[in-house]
């Protein structure tokens, strides 16, 4: 069996499983259009959150550790606290 006979018989097949090659083909379509819209949606995220905290400056904003034992926030957590 040669390299056209291959190429012959899977375009054979294709022929005969239509439904399930379209289905194939919607299925890989709506997947790669959910990881680009995903991909843009956090670039686009991260311009805006970098935008905004660039407004506050380099030395207004200070993160520190606090442990937490209240409800279902018991353990570690963050705190933020804004210098102005």
């Amino acid at each position: 069996m040669n390299l056209l006979d291959l190429f012959r018989m899977s375009v054979e097949g294709l022929g005969e499983r239509k439904f399930r090659v379209s289905l194939n083909l919607v299925g890989i379509l709506i997947g790669c259009a959910a990881i680009t819209g995903l991909i843009s949606m956090t670039q686009g995220m991260k311009t805006d959150i970098t935008d905004q905290l660039d407004i506050f400056g380099a030395t207004s904003i200070q993160v520190n550790y606090l442990k937490c034992n209240i409800g279902v926030f018991k353990g570690g957590g963050l705190r933020v606290d804004k210098y102005i």
